[in-house]
């Protein structure tokens, strides 16, 4: 056999520049999807936020969180937590009963916002309302392994209207404190009263307590100050005089005084 035949010939010049002007042309398309990937990313996040999950094992059950970056601000959200039994039923008009303790690898809250409590200015169709409401979320500046002083904002509305939106992450991320929204029964559902056992009076205010409860015995599982908590109210002197001067509540505040939202 004739080797010399077999040997492949070397590459010319031109050849070689051929190469090398595809292997660059190759390396550009490369860059270009790598810079597109990356801007459709940022793209993304600024538009739709980030949700990044977090899970927290507590006393109370496991929580699921997520990571937010919306309209600038940057903060953890845990949403959906109950902090009474559903008050339907038998427990409707009644005062909200304690929940029953759970394992602490059970889930306890969601991914979404749960409906609004029942207003008497909105549809009582509405997808966006309900009797089973008694949820509160939890809000924490990026950063836990710090201690945070908390907010309880406690919506206003009349106690006949309103809701725990829209997020507070301007307060949260500017003011680097944990924000505690509260639903409470409003309306007939949380202040119609017979003054009797049948129809207690203020379960409203009996919701927002049971909240108020539940953040001084878990707020310290997201970072917050350990049993105390600043209640932000808009309901001005209705809320404020109840729960800032009510002697029941003091060990629930550790002191702190009442901050309006």
């Amino acid at each position: 056999m004739d080797y010399a035949t077999n040997k492949r010939k070397p590459l010319s010049n031109l050849n070689v520049q051929r190469l090398v002007v595809a292997a660059g042309f190759i390396s550009v398309i490369i860059a270009i999807t790598s810079a597109l990937a990356v801007v459709w990313s940022k793209a993304n996040t600024a538009t739709d936020a980030s949700h990044t999950p977090y899970l927290l094992r507590t006393q109370a059950g496991t929580v699921n969180g997520s990571a937010i970056s919306s309209n600038g601000h940057n903060f953890l959200a845990y949403k959906s937590f109950p902090f009474a039994k559903s008050p339907i039923g038998s427990l409707r008009f009644k005062r909200p009963q304690p929940l029953n303790k759970v394992h602490s690898s059970q889930l306890i809250n969601s991914d979404n916002y749960k409906k609004s409590c029942w207003s008497s200015t909105k549809n009582s169709a509405s997808k966006y309302y309900g009797e089973d409401c008694l949820y509160l979320n939890v809000y924490v500046p990026v950063g836990m392994g710090q201690s945070f002083s908390v907010i309880v904002g406690l919506h206003g509305g009349g106690f006949v209207a309103g809701s725990t939106f829209p997020e507070p992450g301007k307060t949260v991320q500017q003011g680097n404190v944990i924000v505690v929204t509260v639903k409470y029964r409003l309306g007939v559902f949380g202040f119609m009263t017979t003054q009797d056992e049948e129809f207690p009076s203020n379960n409203g205010l009996w919701d927002q307590y049971m909240a108020i409860k539940w953040v001084h015995d878990n707020i310290h599982n997201f970072g917050g100050f350990g049993g105390c908590c600043s209640p932000g109210v808009e309901h001005r002197l209705p809320t404020q005089r109840v729960h800032g001067s009510s002697p029941g509540d003091f060990p629930l505040y550790g002191g702190v005084g009442v901050s309006l939202m």
